[in-house]
């Protein structure tokens, strides 16, 4: 029996082969053109029955398919109409459309409400944004569309032909009563949204229906095959590297960088403090996370922008090596990493970043360490906001795991040892686990045990340092940047 796992993510879509003994058996990938305005859907679809098709074909590894599992980036959608036609190319995350939305509510919604009622602060990422967009801008596709669907239910769709949604990905949406799990007519009502536009809700690692016989004779893959929505790629993540208990910290490495927290309960507080919060994969469980909207994607942009090169395989490696070519602290240099805007200490798409402290001697070494260590001051802000104490060890996934200065600074910076784990896909393992879940391969409270790979643990003096420079500068950037940056803003875009 095997499993697959996909993972819909923002720079590539994965497909991974596992056994039921969990081990890795064949895989293969696509580019999804990130940062492009958006995705043709056609395009994603097309690219993943190549590749779905390539693997079951390899050694007739298909008809040995038991279940499939379909992670993807959380927000990410399109507008479908009944006869399951695409009316719109995939919206993805990032797309700004929706600031103006959010500009304009600040006038007439109350943020307050809808963090009370979806445990989110109405930020343009979330997909109900996306749908006032398009309603906007491109009312007749709004006013034809059948159904929204998120990456995962959408490629489940037209695996199966069943429409539903997983609660992990609603959570992303905007539109889900967390405490009640169900779609929230009050927020349909305030962003005059119709709320048939959302799919009935299933849970994670549940039979969406097995893949249909025209779609299984064109891809060779066994007509019995199970397919799941495991939903959310950070929680999918988490879930694959055996994050399922409450207290369980997560430091999710990807295009952006997140904190994920394992939780029994909501408890949402008063207001927004940075954290978001959704339903997990895991069944009564719940997940706060707080991030970094450009985590990995920063590192990307000191390569090409700093050592004015392509970014690939060697120019990571080059950047660590320069990266240890500088002393802890980087000469004196440190970096705000809020090149995409920052989610804490709130959320704000026009925050700035900041190099500060550059002098005559300031060597690329030293910018391109500031860079990484600024990440690492950035993680400890939204650490230290979602409120968490006494941690023994955060739990590391996601591509940056690959560098390990990254690592090791982020354990010298918050002085908590950072361990990584013998699964190297995170959000394809997860996904297969939950197909496996599905497809009856393991029961309820069955799961593989994840071996950890290494553990990175801080280092005194180095953390004696990046202690001093947290407290006394970093912890003081962002009210003087922002400062500056609103200024600078007035003057570049209103004339002074």
């Amino acid at each position: 029996m095997l499993l697959m796992g996909i993972d819909i993510g923002t720079t590539n879509c994965k497909l991974h082969i596992y056994d039921q003994n969990g081990d890795y058996v064949d895989g293969a990938k696509f580019s999804m053109v990130s940062n492009a305005e958006d995705y043709d859907s056609d395009f994603v679809w097309n690219n993943l029955k190549d590749c779905i098709k390539k693997l079951a074909t390899n050694r007739n590894l298909g008809q040995q398919i038991a279940g499939i599992g379909i992670s993807s980036q959380g927000e990410s959608g399109l507008l479908i109409d009944k006869n399951h036609v695409p009316l719109t190319h995939v919206i993805p995350w990032y797309h700004t459309g929706a600031q103006e939305i959010v500009e304009k509510d600040k006038e007439k919604l109350d943020s307050t409400e809808i963090y009370q009622i979806t445990g989110l602060d109405p930020y343009y990422i979330f997909s109900l944004q996306k749908i006032r967009w398009l309603k906007e801008h491109h009312f007749s596709e709004y006013k034809n569309a059948f159904q929204w669907h998120c990456l995962n239910d959408y490629i489940g769709l037209m695996l199966t032909g069943q429409d539903r949604m997983e609660y992990s990905s609603a959570s992303r949406t905007m539109a889900l009563d967390i405490a009640g799990r169900r779609w929230s007519d009050r927020i349909f009502e305030l962003t005059g949204i119709k709320k048939s536009l959302m799919p009935d809700l299933i849970e994670s690692g549940s039979v969406l229906g097995k893949i249909t016989s025209s779609v299984a004779r064109e891809l060779n893959i066994n007509s019995e095959a199970v397919v799941t929505l495991a939903g959310f790629d950070h929680m999918v993540g988490c879930f694959g590297v055996g994050a399922r208990c409450p207290g369980t910290v997560v430091a999710s490495m990807g295009t952006t960088e997140s904190v994920c927290m394992i939780e029994g309960s909501v408890e949402l507080g008063q207001s927004f403090n940075g954290y978001l919060w959704g339903d997990n994969v895991i069944k009564d469980k719940f997940y706060k996370i707080g991030g970094i909207p450009c985590g990995g994607r920063t590192i990307d942009w000191a390569i090409e922008n700093i050592l004015n090169a392509d970014v690939c395989e060697d120019t990571y490696r080059l950047y660590s090596k320069k990266c240890r070519e500088s002393s802890t602290g980087s000469g004196g240099v440190v970096f705000l990493p809020h090149l995409n805007g920052c989610y804490t200490p709130e959320m704000n798409s026009d925050a700035k970043a900041m190099f500060t402290g550059i002098t005559l001697n300031t060597s690329t070494a030293d910018l391109l360490r500031a860079v990484i260590e600024g990440l690492c001051y950035e993680f400890r802000v939204v650490l230290e906001q979602g409120k968490k104490s006494g941690i023994d060890d955060i739990l590391a996934i996601g591509g940056g795991t690959a560098n390990h200065f990254w690592l090791q600074c982020k354990a010298d910076v918050l002085n908590i040892p950072i361990r990584t784990v013998e699964v190297k896909e995170a959000v394809t393992f997860g996904a297969a686990l939950l197909a496996g879940h599905a497809a009856g391969i393991y029961s309820e409270n069955q799961n593989i045990q994840v071996k950890t790979e290494k553990t990175f643990y801080p280092d005194p003096e180095a953390h004696a340092v990046y202690e001093k420079i947290y407290q006394k500068v970093y912890k003081q950037l962002y009210a003087t940047n922002i400062q500056i940056t609103s200024e600078l803003d007035k003057i570049l875009k209103k004339g002074g």
